[in-house]
């Protein structure tokens, strides 16, 4: 599933990863980045928006 997560970082600060979702922990999520296929675990925490893309809509 594509998906672009976008986290706040400290108190005004934006990143957003863009890739597939591979797995869901209960406070974590991993993404296989778009770009490098590398793995990225991510705090769930910090997520404030997910945007969803359909299977055949790559970003």
């Amino acid at each position: 599933m594509p998906l672009k997560v976008e986290f706040l970082i400290g108190t005004n600060l934006f990143i957003d990863k863009l890739g597939t979702l591979v797995a869901v922990g209960i406070n974590y999520i991993i993404l296989r980045e778009t770009k490098s296929s590398n793995h990225v675990v991510c705090d769930m925490y910090s997520i404030k928006f997910v945007t969803i893309y359909p299977a055949n809509d790559r970003p």
